[in-house]
């Protein structure tokens, strides 16, 4: 999350290239509210306070299906957008591609290939250029635990007994036991083991993440009624802050 402060300016704008419609946006609130109902994110905004002025640094939305999966994430840093996006076999529910563009040309394209029910092959692409393909190898429990790159040699990736994935062979992340800010989407989960480091905010699915692989820390001060943060401290420093808005699922 951090790192994306540090992204330079002036890279074209995605939204002629990518577009899904525009999403009616219904802020949940605290009335009548229900600890077992669970909630999506629609908004995360970094915010800086300086003096007596607050500033927005950055402002992730997300945009979801009728099954709750997130569909895309737009990351806006000043006059730069970037997307990501997921789409889905219609015929059985699993994830066809994934999409990850910084610019008209500089962007990435993942497909999948489901070889039996532990293995999917995954072509990935840059600008175009022919695929390389990394093999994505599953337990019988469904989770992601190896991942054999063409380009990076082989990752090996641990859990914790909740889920939350904990490692990938070279970074390591620990986690609080407050709801994940995306705890609440049908997404496949392993997506966000094979691509965590492309997709924001992907180590917030089971819980949140406190320690990042940058050691960047987070602290989760501000919970709704339902138990979600709403507020999230950047390294300790209370005058750098996420503000997440959430809607209410529609399957909860």
């Amino acid at each position: 999350m951090k790192k994306l402060l540090f992204l330079t300016l002036g890279i074209f704008s995605l939204i002629s290239m990518i577009s899904c419609g525009e999403e009616k946006l219904d802020p949940y609130t605290d009335e009548g509210y229900d600890k077992a109902k669970k909630l999506l994110p629609v908004e995360i905004s970094e915010k800086v306070i300086n003096g007596n002025n607050t500033y927005t640094i950055y402002t992730t939305t997300f945009k979801y299906d009728d099954q709750d999966r997130i569909i895309e994430y737009r990351y806006l840093f000043g006059s730069t957008i970037y997307v990501y996006d997921i789409a889905y076999n219609e015929t059985n529910g699993t994830i066809k591609s994934a999409g990850v563009y910084y610019s008209t040309s500089d962007y990435y394209n993942y497909t999948y290939e489901y070889t039996d029910d532990r293995t999917i092959l995954e072509h990935k692409s840059h600008n175009g250029n022919d695929p390389v393909t990394n093999t994505l190898n599953f337990g019988a429990d469904g989770k992601l635990y190896e991942k054999i790159s063409t380009e990076n040699g082989t990752s090996n990736y641990t859990y914790d007994s909740k889920g939350n994935l904990t490692g990938d062979g070279t970074n390591t992340f620990t986690f609080d036991s407050t709801k994940g800010i995306l705890s609440g989407s049908k997404t496949p989960v392993w997506i966000f083991s094979s691509l965590y480091k492309e997709f924001p905010f992907s180590r917030n699915i089971i819980n949140n993440v406190t320690l990042d692989e940058e050691n960047v820390a987070y602290s989760y001060t501000d919970l709704n009624h339902n138990l979600y943060p709403t507020k999230v401290i950047i390294d300790n420093d209370v005058n750098n802050y996420l503000e997440i808005t959430y809607k209410l699922s529609t399957r909860f």
